[in-house]
């Protein structure tokens, strides 16, 4: 039998010459029509079936890091109170005049020093005159066992002092010239500093994993209207209990670790993406762009305009 096409056709219907059409009613059509052979398509190269024999010995922890900020800035006035946030600093000081007060010690931030500073670290700043200073926001997923609270300083190797000119070339005068693309070279430099902070860093117990159920929770519902009452239910726990497991694991009550929680995730939007200003507010759980403008700034000390700016 030939190559063709069957088709039903209802309504009125102008046949053509190669058509063989039956009519089966005045607006009813059993229309046969050739169709030429197609030649066979080749698709190339039959898929390659991999074949992989040895011993599966460990899994290599995956982690990862995320810039959220990178500045350089001259301040005339710091004042930070009781400062907490969920992600990690790292302040690189290009002039004197900053100090940090951590549980009743106070860090002078001595240019030629780095400082790391771990999330949930409650601290206040001050400058006695104007000073300089670089500075790093970012995150890290996969460290395993949690640090606790804590501000570290860190004398810069030889490898670090080339990635600070490489990274900040503001602070740092001209800066080198290099193969390696900045983001890269912060990265490095982000993860030398950790190295040698983590050492110094006293780690956490392990943590509530109600209170971990509940962040993971969160972090998947960040767009839903999430209440006290629906967190505690959630965890099986009254608000009141909730509240004090959630200040004594991380610092802060739950509503303001939510609220932080969408912060940086309307930060990664703002740097990574041209979503709209609403679209972000919306997609970060925010709702609408004047309670998304007003928390931004309130936390961040910025507009979400002006950070998208120097994104």
């Amino acid at each position: 039998m030939e190559n063709g096409m069957l088709m039903v056709l209802i309504g009125k219907y102008s046949t053509s010459p190669a058509d063989e059409n039956i009519l089966l009613r005045p607006d009813l059509y059993l229309i046969w029509r050739p169709v030429k052979p197609v030649a066979p398509m080749n698709f190339g190269p039959p898929l390659i079936r991999h074949v992989i024999r040895g011993a599966h010995l460990a899994d290599v922890p995956v982690s990862g890091i995320e810039v959220l900020m990178h500045r350089n800035v001259e301040l005339k006035q710091w004042r930070l109170c009781k400062a907490a946030d969920l992600y990690w600093r790292c302040y690189w000081p290009v002039s004197a005049g900053g100090e940090l007060v951590f549980d009743g010690k106070t860090h002078p931030l001595v240019p030629g020093w780095l400082y790391l500073i771990a999330p949930h670290t409650s601290f206040d700043s001050n400058c006695a005159r104007p000073f300089r200073k670089w500075y790093i926001h970012f995150t890290v997923s996969g460290l395993g066992h949690p640090c606790g609270p804590g501000i570290v300083r860190i004398r810069p190797t030889a490898r670090m002092r080339r990635l600070l000119t490489l990274t900040c070339p503001v602070a740092n005068g001209a800066g080198a010239s290099s193969s390696v693309p900045k983001e890269i070279a912060t990265l490095e430099l982000i993860a030398l500093a950790l190295e040698s902070a983590l050492q110094k860093m006293a780690a956490l117990p392990d943590t509530n994993q109600r209170i971990a159920g509940c962040i993971d929770f969160m972090r998947h519902r960040l767009t839903e209207k999430l209440t006290l009452n629906s967190l505690a239910r959630f965890a099986g726990a009254s608000p009141r209990k909730l509240t004090q497991m959630f200040v004594a694991d991380t610092g802060f009550p739950p509503n303001r670790y939510l609220i932080e929680m969408r912060l940086n995730h309307a930060m990664r939007l703002l740097r990574h993406t041209n979503e709209s200003i609403d679209q972000i507010a919306e997609d970060a759980g925010f709702g609408n762009r004047y309670y998304f403008t007003r928390m931004f700034t309130k936390y961040r000390c910025v507009t979400p305009v002006a950070f998208r700016k120097f994104r």
